[in-house]
C-alpha cells in the first residue's frame, strides 16, 4: 500500500514514480494507475477508451472525453465534500471505471489517495487508527472485511464508503445497518462515467430508493428501463437495461435487469427481487434465472452452488415466495462464473451447471 498526493505539482508526481519504480519492479496493478495518470496529465490527451465489465454481455469498449471525467469526478467531490485536506482509498483495479475515477477525483480534488492491491479484502493492508475521508468498493470487498473482527474495525474507520460493482444481498445490507460510519449504494455504469445516483444504506437518513446527484433526471421507456439525462457528462436520454419504479425524474427504485425478466406464461418474474427473498433462508449461494419452457415459453430455475437437499427448497419457497415465483426446476454448479468484479455471469453459469430435479 502507498500514497499519492495529488496536491502536490506534476513534477513531483512523476519524481515519486521513478523513486517507486527504481526501488521495486512494479506489478502490472501498480503500472495500470502510473500508466493512467500519465495518460490524463499529458498535454493534449483528451479521449479515454475503457472496457465495459461484461456481467450483462460481451464487454464493449466505451470511450469518454476528459470533460466528461472531469465533470464526473467534480459532482462526486462536491456531493461529499471532498478536496484538499482528503484522503481517500483506491482499491479497485484501474482498467475497470471505478478505479479509473477514484484516480481522477484525486486530480481534480487535489487530494491523497492511498493506493492497495486490489484484493477481496483491502482492508488487511490498511494500517490500524489510519483515517480514510472516502473510498469506494465493490460489495464483495466489504462483505468479506466485515466477516474479520480485525477488518471489520479497519473498514469503520472510512468515513463514507460507496459500494458499485454488483447487487448488495440482503445480509450485507442488514450488516451495513450496523456500522457507525456512511455506507451508500451507488448506481452507475461505464457508459455513465461512473456512478449518476446514490442510496443511502445507513443511518438515520437511510432510503430505499436511490437518489440522482446533482443535474441528473430520469425517465423510463416502454420497457419500463430507467432513461437517464446528464448534460455535464454529454448524456441525453441514454436507454438502460434496468427495470425500475419511478418515483420522481431524481428518484427510483431499482427492480432487476431487463435481460434477466422472466416471462412465464406472460407473468412477468424478476430473478433479483426473488433472490432478496430468499437471501439467508439458504445456506449456500445461489442465483435464480429463466430458461426455455415448451408450455409457459419460460420457467425460473434455481442454480445452486454446493451440497443441499432439494427436499429443503420447497418449504422454503412456501414460506417467502408467491405462487408464480417459485423455481420450477434445480441446477448444481461446481462453480460460478464471474466478472473481476465478482458478479455473477448468468448464462454462463447456466450452461455450466448439472440438473438437479425439478419441483
Amino acid at each position: 500500500m502507498f500514497l499519492i498526493d495529488f496536491s502536490l505539482p506534476t513534477s513531483q508526481l512523476t519524481r515519486l514514480k521513478s523513486e517507486r519504480t527504481e526501488r521495486q519492479n512494479a506489478e502490472a496493478w501498480e503500472q495500470d494507475i502510473w500508466d493512467f495518470i500519465g495518460l490524463f496529465l499529458k498535454p493534449g490527451q483528451e479521449e479515454f477508451s475503457i472496457k465495459t465489465s461484461g456481467s450483462t454481455g460481451i464487454p464493449k469498449v466505451i470511450k469518454h472525453s476528459k470533460e466528461q471525467l472531469i465533470n464526473s469526478a467534480t459532482a462526486t467531490n462536491a456531493y461529499f465534500g471532498l478536496g484538499i485536506g482528503t484522503t481517500a482509498l483506491l482499491a479497485l483495479p484501474v482498467k475497470q471505471i471505478g478505479g479509473r475515477m477514484m484516480i481522477v477525483r484525486a486530480i481534480v480534488g487535489r487530494y491523497k489517495l492511498l493506493i492497495s492491491a486490489p484484493s477481496s479484502n483491502p482492508f488487511a493492508a490498511l494500517a490500524e487508527g489510519q483515517q480514510v475521508d472516502f473510498a469506494p468498493l465493490t460489495p464483495m470487498q466489504l462483505s468479506n472485511a466485515l466477516k474479520n473482527s480485525k477488518t471489520s474495525k479497519k473498514a469503520e474507520q472510512v468515513k463514507t464508503i460507496i459500494l458499485g460493482g454488483g447487487e448488495i444481498a440482503a445480509e450485507l445490507e442488514d450488516a451495513i445497518k450496523k456500522l457507525s460510519n456512511k455506507v451508500y449504494a451507488s448506481y452507475g455504469m461505464t457508459e455513465t462515467v461512473s456512478h449518476v445516483a446514490l442510496r443511502k444504506i445507513n443511518g438515520h437518513d437511510s432510503s430505499t430508493h436511490f437518489a440522482a446527484l446533482p443535474g441528473v433526471q430520469f425517465n423510463i421507456n416502454s420497457n419500463e428501463c430507467l432513461v437517464i439525462s446528464a448534460p455535464h457528462l454529454n448524456i441525453e436520454a441514454l436507454a438502460t437495461n434496468d427495470v425500475v419504479e419511478l418515483i420522481s425524474p431524481t428518484e427510483f427504485i431499482w427492480k432487476a435487469r431487463y435481460d434477466n425478466v422472466v416471462n412465464s406464461g406472460g407473468v412477468k418474474l424478476y430473478p433479483e427481487e426473488i433472490e432478496r427473498k430468499l437471501t439467508g433462508k439458504l445456506s449456500v449461494p445461489f442465483f435464480v434465472t429463466g430458461e426455455k419452457d415448451a408450455v409457459y415459453g419460460e420457467r425460473l430455475a434455481i442454480v445452486i452452488e454446493g451440497q443441499i437437499k432439494t427436499s429443503e427448497l420447497g418449504p422454503i419457497f412456501n414460506t417467502v415466495l408467491s405462487k408464480y415465483e417459485k423455481p420450477k426446476v434445480v441446477y448444481f454448479s461446481a462453480g460460478f462464473s464471474k466478472t473481476e468484479s465478482g458478479k455473477i455471469q448468468r448464462m454462463e453459469s447456466l450452461d455450466k451447471a448439472m440438473l438437479l430435479s425439478y419441483l
